[in-house]
């Protein structure tokens, strides 16, 4: 999708390519290279001299030329990218966070213990009640007490004061040496222990095996000594300002816990800091879970090196297409009152900000991290503009409106679907967008899976893989979608696309669409008609329209995924007038006049589907998708037991993917079923 932006300087890349200018291949090869062409589609098997292998993508020219983010400034010193960059990112957020608030407090637990040693000082001098009770009657108003206490009474309330004054001396005392130079206790593994060798601030606890666990308990120590300074702290405030009530105050502070402690409270608490790796969190998502439903502030930073999906060889791609992608961010929103931010290092403020955000927040909070100091800073940004790693704000105490506490503005060219840019190539410009597969494509063990079209082998059936994904279902048949490369010659190319990368762009780009729709507010639809002018019998309910409106998009989705996967395949029209005289282009919709039965006898359909079993390749085509159909004989090659097993559809399908093409569909046996007139119309060039 072109970008509004396109013609901006900052969207306009320079090269030193040149267009690839060739003439057109004859009809004969032209034939056989697209044949060869749709197989490599369909399996993504490449042979190596049509691999893309030792190619560059087009793609490369922008994210060499992004300008960077590093060096960044950490606290007046200059940072580059580096193994240790989120870590300094951490250590400075952690003292920004603690420092203000805690000099602050600092102060004022000084002025209280000063004025309760002053305190207990006259204290100490009286021997008589007399004496105590001029000091309690000056601190809390006693005198008014007088008249209806004994002398008895006086002296045991003064004592029971006392001794509650000497337990909140001790205890603010313990608290200046939890203010002291200690900014925060990080939890972390082996793997990172010496990268906070020069946290001086901080306390690092390093752990084996249960970090999640261990926190829990870290925090649970921590927070109690905490929670009693703080009560210490709110009792000597009370006491030194006259206000404390043993009636009122005494049962509340006896049940006081963290629970009760107020926002600008928890923001001098030292946080609970988990450092870990995206790998061990998913091994261990029961204890995730468990940690994030209790709602304790602990905060959890998660360093992802993973810059591209790990293929698994053991889940067949179409499999693949129905499971759903392991999302950090899908899984913390399901704790609506979790900080959540994601992002990639390339941007090192927006990640600074988010850390010093996440540790402020009362709330529990997770930090998602983009890391890999062995490629360059600039890299990481392909992983934002191919919407493979967008940047996600989500703070649940920012707003009231659920869509409103989500930020994701800061993305590389926000407002459109993928980023676009515009490469000068010779004496003319060409503007790409930045997909996914433009992204796979920069590792070299990855453009390896594409198939170079030469030139002379280029068609209008060769679409662009955004444009691909953007065309209804009925446009896709015989359609192969493509990225531009670079060859060895320094010629722009178009390099294919496998079906499987196909999936993978369209996975990213439903949950880019995610992310932007949890962001977005979604306006009611106007209705003209008033409900009062709608029977009662059809009313439909805000809940069921919603209901109705998710299923449709569902299934839309559904049928986008059925045509990747399908591939129905058409005649190739080649361009500049080339034309294949015994394979003539068919349309997908074509539209033919008169009843099935007049159809079947105009085109000739020999009456039973058939396989040429003498010229089957075993390629299992059809006995995988179709077991139902077909069956293999002692050779082990193909035939048809009973063609009534299956539909008409089915065995045109099987038809048109046949490598061998020795599979006839004949003649429909049920004339009920739907849409025959196109299914034979396609059967034609089959029987």
């Amino acid at each position: 999708m072109p970008s509004e932006n396109s013609a901006n300087d900052d969207h306009v890349f320079e090269t030193t390519w040149q267009k690839n200018t060739v003439n057109r291949a004859e009809e004969k090869e032209f034939k056989a290279f697209w044949k060869k062409l749709r197989q490599f589609y369909r399996t993504g098997k490449v042979k190596p001299t049509d691999s893309a292998n030792g190619t560059i993508p087009a793609v490369s020219a922008v994210v060499n030329q992004l300008p960077g983010a590093y060096p960044y400034k950490v606290d007046d010193q200059p940072c580059d990218y580096h193994k240790d960059t989120p870590f300094i990112l951490l250590k400075d957020a952690l003292w920004k966070h603690q420092r203000s608030n805690k000099n602050q407090f600092k102060t004022k637990l000084n002025d209280l213990i000063a004025q309760l040693s002053d305190a207990l000082a006259i204290e100490k001098e009286g021997d008589k009640i007399e004496k105590t009770y001029d000091f309690v009657s000056e601190l809390i108003a006693f005198d008014k007490l007088t008249e209806v206490l004994s002398k008895k009474d006086v002296e045991e309330i003064s004592h029971e004061r006392s001794a509650r004054l000497k337990e909140v001396f001790n205890d603010l005392k313990k608290g200046i040496d939890y203010f002291g130079d200690r900014t925060a206790t990080i939890i972390t593994n082996e793997k990172n222990k010496t990268t906070f060798k020069d946290y001086q601030h901080a306390e690092i606890i390093v752990v084996q095996t249960d970090i999640l666990g261990q926190a829990k308990q870290v925090f649970d120590d921590r927070m109690k000594a905490f929670t009693d300074l703080i009560k210490a702290y709110r009792i000597a405030t009370l006491e030194m300002e006259g206000n404390y009530v043993l009636e009122t105050h005494q049962e509340y502070f006896e049940h006081f816990s963290w629970h009760q402690l107020s926002n600008d409270e928890m923001q001098l608490f030292h946080p609970i800091v988990i450092v870990t790796e995206q790998s061990y969190l998913f091994q261990n998502l029961g204890p995730f879970f468990s940690l994030m439903m209790t709602n304790v502030p602990i905060k959890v930073v998660v360093i992802n090196e993973q810059l591209a999906s790990e293929p698994n060889e053991g889940v067949n791609w179409e499999d693949a297409t129905r499971r759903y992608r392991e999302e950090l961010v899908s899984m913390v929103l399901s704790f609506r009152k979790t900080f959540f931010l994601q992002s990639s290092l390339d941007e090192p403020d927006y990640v600074a900000k988010g850390l010093l955000k996440g540790l402020e927040s009362p709330t529990p909070s997770v930090v998602h991290l983009l890391h890999a100091p062995k490629v360059d800073s600039n890299f990481l940004a392909g992983a934002n503009a191919s919407r493979m790693f967008p940047r996600l704000t989500y703070d649940p105490l920012s707003n009231d409106t659920w869509h409103q506490r989500f930020d994701s503005t800061s993305n590389i060219q926000d407002a459109t679907t993928w980023p676009s840019y515009v490469l000068k190539v010779a004496a003319e410009q060409l503007e790409i967008p930045f997909t996914y597969a433009d992204y796979k494509s920069l590792y070299q063990d990855k453009i390896k899976e594409l198939m170079v079209v030469p030139g002379e082998f280029d068609s209008e059936l060769l679409v662009s893989i955004s444009n691909y994904l953007d065309l209804p279902e009925e446009q896709l048949y015989g359609k192969i979608p493509f990225i531009w490369i670079v060859n060895d010659k320094d010629e722009l190319v178009k390099a294919a696309v496998p079906n499987v990368w196909v999936v993978s762009c369209l996975e990213r780009l439903e949950s880019w669409k995610f992310i932007k729709e949890l962001s977005t507010e979604q306006k009611p639809v106007q209705v003209d008609v008033s409900p009062t002018d709608i029977p009662e019998n059809i009313r439909v309910s805000e809940e069921e329209l919603a209901r109705i409106e998710e299923e449709a998009v569902a299934k839309a989705a559904e049928r986008l995924i059925t045509a990747l996967l399908d591939d129905e395949d058409v005649a190739i029209e080649p361009m500049d007038g080339i034309a294949f005289d015994d394979e003539p282009k068919v349309e997908a919709d074509v539209e033919v006049d008169g009843t099935p039965e007049e159809v079947l006898q105009s085109t000739g359909l020999s009456e039973q589907a058939w396989v040429e079993s003498e010229n089957c390749t075993s390629c299992n085509e059809c006995t995988d998708k179709f077991s139902h159909i077909f069956q293999y004989n002692g050779d082990k090659q193909a035939f048809i037991p009973d063609p009534t097993k299956g539909t008409y559809e089915e065995l045109v399908k099987a038809a048109e993917k046949c490598p061998a093409e020795c599979i006839h569909p004949g003649a429909p046996q049920n004339k009920a079923e739907k849409n025959l007139e196109k299914l034979m119309k396609r059967a034609e060039k089959f029987n």
